[in-house]
């Protein structure tokens, strides 16, 4: 802060004035110091923000700069970029049921995203319903549904999304309900036992996408809009499904996502210790599925060249 100096300080020395005193050299000397870096910190203020409006220029006219979201375009991230919120962390033991009311997508049944870290610790069971590792929805009661049932839609209350295991292999079903009350299905074939594995789904209007560790695995056109019904909350495994699978960084966001911020989501896919494994024998289709994203992708990739 400037410094002012006394009426007797800035009459030292002259004529007919008080000669300077040394209270008179130190007051000059911290006025002159206090102007000094006074200027420096303003030159620097302004270099600063010369070279942002310069790179705010340049983001938005020749190339990107800020990186706005994970993964996407631009190398300097900028915080809060990412809207997403983070439940079930790697590391809780029984992650409960997620209240509707405690994520920012309580009222939507389409336009959001969320991404789930999923193992099959033993997909051995009796059933021949859908064995079910999540939903969103209502608890299922007995006197509602029937534990014969050989699909979701008769096996749950309701849902908005859903993710199963079909009665009788490994295959993965991730469903949406529509507004006619049928399920829209797309299939993973033969999902990998005792080896972690990220899901991802995309809900539109009109589409949804699943994505498995990153890479979009197919695009399904609905035959008719997501119901409107949301249910209560969204549940992890229960009951016995509970030994078969586990689940942890459920990541909901409360738009639709681009490819580059699934393919980089956040918290890293979670890890397993040997000693919470099965005793049955590890299996991994990753690569069978990785195979048939592949085919997608040429198949985009010709189809884009033709066009």
């Amino acid at each position: 802060m400037p410094v002012t100096l006394p009426v007797d300080y800035k009459l030292a020395g002259r004529k007919g004035g008080p000669a300077p005193t040394a209270g008179y050299y130190a007051a000059a000397t911290s006025f002159a110091t206090s102007s000094t870096w006074g200027m420096i910190i303003g030159y620097v203020v302004a270099i600063l923000l010369t070279l942002l409006a310069i790179l705010v220029l340049v983001n938005y006219t020749i190339t990107p700069i800020f990186q706005l979201s994970p993964g996407g375009p631009g190398f300097i991230p900028v915080p809060g970029g990412e809207n997403g919120q983070l439940f079930w962390p790697q590391g809780t033991k029984a992650p409960a049921p997620l209240k509707n009311t405690d994520t920012k997508v309580a009222a939507m049944t389409s336009n959001w995203s969320f991404a789930l870290d999923i193992m099959i610790t033993n997909p051995i069971s009796n059933t021949q319903s859908p064995r079910v590792i999540f939903y969103r929805g209502d608890e299922p009661s007995s006197s509602s549904s029937s534990s014969s049932s050989h699909t979701l839609s008769g096996l749950l209350l309701g849902y908005n999304v859903a993710i199963a295991l079909v009665p009788d292999t490994t295959d993965l079903i991730v469903s949406v309900m529509n507004s006619s009350k049928n399920m829209e299905n797309i299939v993973l074939t033969n999902a990998p036992i005792q080896t972690p594995f990220r899901i991802g789904v995309v809900i539109m209007d009109t589409a949804m996408e699943v994505y498995f560790n990153g890479r979009l695995f197919k695009t399904r056109t609905f035959d008719a809009p997501p119901s409107t019904f949301t249910g209560t909350a969204f549940y992890p495994p229960q009951g016995q499904e509970a030994g078969m699978f586990k689940v942890a960084n459920l990541h909901i966001w409360n738009s639709v996502i681009t490819s580059s911020q699934m393919r980089y989501a956040t918290p890293a896919l979670m890890t397993i210790k040997p000693s919470e494994k099965s005793d049955i024998p590890s299996s991994s289709c990753v690569s069978g599925i990785e195979k048939e994203i592949e085919q997608e992708e040429q198949e985009a990739e010709k189809e884009e060249k033709d066009y």
